[in-house]
């Protein structure tokens, strides 16, 4: 089973070709949007962690890719209660990138 839903996709875009165009675009978005996490949680940067997450979550969501954008989640959420916190554990954001990093690579 593929983790991007292509029959939700296909109610949508009827051309196959414009519909790989599109998923191959949201996928290099997913992992430029990675590289960005990652870069923000080297730098202990919540808000772009946040920011980030809630980008990836929403590109997941429009892809029917539960998988990401479950993990997108988990990560959008744990930034925005450290931001409210200011408890920051960097090994919680390493495990939850490592999640989101292999859900993206299941794609």
């Amino acid at each position: 089973m593929s983790a991007i839903d292509r029959a939700y996709l296909a109610t949508i875009f009827t051309d196959p070709d414009e519909l790989e165009a599109i998923v191959e675009e949201a996928i290099v978005d997913l992992r430029s949007g990675l590289s960005d996490v990652a870069a923000a949680t080297e730098a202990g940067d919540l808000n772009t962690i946040r920011e980030v997450a809630h980008r990836i979550k929403g590109v997941a969501a429009q892809l029917g890719a539960k998988s990401v954008q479950s993990a997108a989640s988990e990560l959008e959420e744990a930034a925005k209660d450290d931001l409210g916190s200011g408890n920051v554990e960097p090994q919680r954001y390493a495990a939850l990138l490592s999640a989101l990093t292999a859900a993206v690579a299941a794609l």
